[in-house]
C-alpha cells in the first residue's frame, strides 16, 4: 500500500503544483498587504490562509482519489448537478441582495457563492455526457440534452443577476461542445443564436446599472467619478506601479481605498501597483504554468472523460484570468469576475483547488 501510493506520489505533476503555489503565494502576500486597509483586524487575510489550507487539503485529496468514480457513477454526478440547481434556486428565493445581486449565502463571517460550485458540477456532467456521445455529438437530439444542462443554472445564475458568471457557464459548454468536435456548421448557427440572445438580452433583461457598466467601458473618463471611477483607479494603480512597484503596503491607490475590491475582482491592480512589472511576469507566469500542465495532461488522458474534463478545467481557468485581466486593464466590461487561485473568497478559491485535484488525479491515474 505505501508502495503504490510513493507511486502516485511520483506521478503527480509537480510542475503544476508550483504554478498553483506561485499563485496562492502572490494571494496570502497581497491580501495580508491590504489587509490594514480593509479595517477589519485582519480577518479577511485570516479567512483567507483558511481557505488556501483547505482548498490545498482538498487539492491532494482529490488527487490521490480516482478520477473514475465520476465517470463510471453517473449517479453521483448528477446528484451534485441537481443539488446545485437547488441551491441556485433556494438563493433565488431567500437570499438578500448585496450590490444588486443575490450571489451568496450568508453564513455567519463566511459566505458561499452557489455559482462556483455549479462550475464543477457543470464541468463534470458534461464531460460525462459527451464522453459517452463523442462520435454522434452532431445529431441535434444530442446538443438540445446538453443545452439543457446549461440553460436550467443559466437562468437562475442571470435571475440573480451575475452576468459574469453566466457568461462563464456558457464558456464552459460551448468549449466543451468544440472539444468534442462538434461541426463548423453547427458552431456557426449557435455563435448566431448567442449574438441575437446577447441582443436581446441587452433590451429586455439587462438593468439600467449594468448597462451603464458596459457604456462605461467605451468612456471611463466620461464619468470618472460615477460609472467610470473603477476602470479609472484601476488604470491609475498599474501605472503606478512601473517596474518594481511601490511595495507591499504602499500602493497609494490600493492603501487609501481609492480602488474599490482592491482584494477580490481588482486585486490585479493592487499586484501590479505594489509588486510593479515583475509581480505581473510572476503572476502570468503562474497561469501559464498551470494551463501548460494542463493541456499536457489532457493529451496523455486515457479516455475522452478525463480529456474533456480537463478542457472544462482549462476553460473555466483561462475564461476567468481573460475577464478579470480585461477589466482591470479596460480590455473588457466590469463583470464582477474574480482571478483565480489569488481574489480573496473561499468559494471560488475551494472550487478552483478541488478541480485542479481532480486533474491532477488524471495524471496519478494514467
Amino acid at each position: 500500500m505505501f508502495h503504490a501510493f510513493k507511486l502516485k506520489l511520483a506521478r503527480l505533476d509537480w510542475v503544476l503544483v508550483v504554478g498553483v503555489v506561485i499563485l496562492l503565494s502572490l494571494s496570502i502576500l497581497e491580501t495580508y498587504s491590504l489587509s490594514p486597509s480593509l479595517n477589519d483586524g485582519f480577518l479577511t487575510f485570516k479567512k483567507q490562509i483558511l481557505f488556501v489550507l483547505l482548498g490545498i487539503f482538498l487539492m491532494f485529496f482529490f488527487a490521490f482519489f480516482d478520477y473514475r468514480f465520476f465517470k463510471e457513477n453517473i449517479g453521483i454526478t448528477l446528484i451534485l448537478y441537481i443539488f446545485n440547481i437547488g441551491l441556485l434556486t433556494a438563493l433565488i428565493i431567500t437570499g438578500k441582495a448585496i450590490g444588486g445581486a443575490k450571489s451568496w449565502f450568508s453564513l455567519g463571517i463566511f459566505g458561499l457563492e452557489p455559482v462556483e460550485l455549479m462550475k464543477i458540477a457543470l464541468i463534470l456532467i458534461l464531460a460525462k455526457f459527451f464522453s459517452l456521445r463523442h462520435v454522434e455529438i452532431f445529431l441535434p437530439r444530442y446538443l438540445i440534452i446538453s443545452l439543457i444542462y446549461l440553460l436550467l443554472p443559466l437562468i437562475l445564475v442571470v435571475l440573480q443577476p451575475d452576468l459574469g458568471s453566466a457568461l462563464i457557464l456558457v464558456f464552459i459548454w460551448f468549449g466543451i461542445l468544440i472539444v468534442s468536435g462538434l461541426r463548423r456548421k453547427q458552431t456557426l448557427y449557435i455563435l448566431i443564436a448567442t449574438l441575437l440572445v446577447v441582443c436581446s438580452g441587452w433590451f429586455f433583461f439587462m438593468k439600467p446599472y449594468q448597462k451603464a457598466r458596459i457604456i462605461s467601458y467605451f468612456s471611463p473618463q466620461q464619468d470618472p467619478l460615477g460609472q467610470g471611477y473603477n476602470l479609472v483607479q484601476s488604470l491609475t494603480a498599474i501605472s503606478n506601479g512601473g517596474l518594481l512597484g511601490r511595495g507591499l503596503g504602499s500602493g497609494s491607490v490600493a492603501q487609501l481605498g481609492f480602488l474599490p475590491s482592491r482584494h477580490t475582482d481588482f486585486i490585479f491592480a493592487s499586484i501590479a501597483e505594489e509588486m510593479g512589472l515583475i509581480g505581473v511576469i510572476i503572476l502570468i507566469a503562474g497561469y501559464l504554468i498551470i494551463l501548460w500542465r494542463l493541456i499536457k495532461i489532457a493529451l496523455s488522458a486515457r479516455d475522452n472523460f478525463g480529456r474533456l474534463l480537463i478542457m472544462g478545467t482549462f476553460i473555466l481557468i483561462a475564461s476567468h484570468c481573460f475577464i478579470n485581466l480585461g477589466t482591470n486593464v479596460g480590455f473588457l466590461p466590469i463583470t464582477g469576475i474574480s482571478l483565480p487561485f489569488v481574489s480573496y473568497g473561499g468559494s471560488g478559491m475551494i472550487s478552483f483547488l478541488v478541480l485542479l485535484g481532480i486533474c491532477l488525479s488524471i495524471k496519478v491515474n494514467e
